[in-house]
């Protein structure tokens, strides 16, 4: 809530409903009007949120964990399956070897979908690779691949590889 000056006579807004209340009485009435907000609010968001796909939930974790360099066990930590629980309840709970099968399996799709794209090109492909290190000492690797494609156009693909 945030208070409002309305006529010269101090209100509470709801940031959800956006309701005004009294609030010259106290803040009982304040209280119980944001617990039935709130209430009303994560009702609606569940109803509305039907076209869950478990699979999509299990690959947009592992890109998560890879995105950010994430430990494995991250998806046995207590906070992450709560937090997910309270999220997507049909969001059902994984290992740490299920997280490694699905990477690997996002690894696969990623390699076939590269090497069909190779068997595409009728041209000659450059491939040109730089290294580097950020001042945290990680080193990091980009592959870039350069081809003209049916139209003539310049297509660049790149790719940048985290160098343990």
């Amino acid at each position: 809530m945030i208070r409002v000056d309305v006529n010269g006579v101090m209100m509470a807004k709801c940031n959800f409903c956006e309701k005004l209340l009294n609030a010259t009485k106290g803040i009982s009435s304040l209280r119980k009007h944001v617990l039935k907000c709130l209430d009303d609010h994560q009702e609606a968001t569940n109803s509305t949120n039907t076209s869950f796909d478990p699979n999509v939930g299990k690959s947009k974790v592992a890109k998560m964990i890879i995105m950010h360099e994430l430990p494995l066990r991250f998806v046995e930590y207590t906070g992450f399956q709560e937090m997910m629980g309270y999220c997507q309840p049909r969001f059902e709970s994984m290992s740490r070897n299920t997280l490694k099968s699905d990477i690997f399996k996002l690894y696969n799709m990623k390699r076939d979908k590269t090497l069909k794209l190779l068997d595409s090109i009728e041209s000659k492909v450059a491939i040109t690779t730089d290294m580097w290190t950020f001042s945290t000492k990680i080193g990091y690797m980009v592959v870039t691949m350069h081809f003209i494609d049916k139209s003539w156009c310049c297509i660049v693909k790149s790719c940048v590889l985290y160098m343990c």
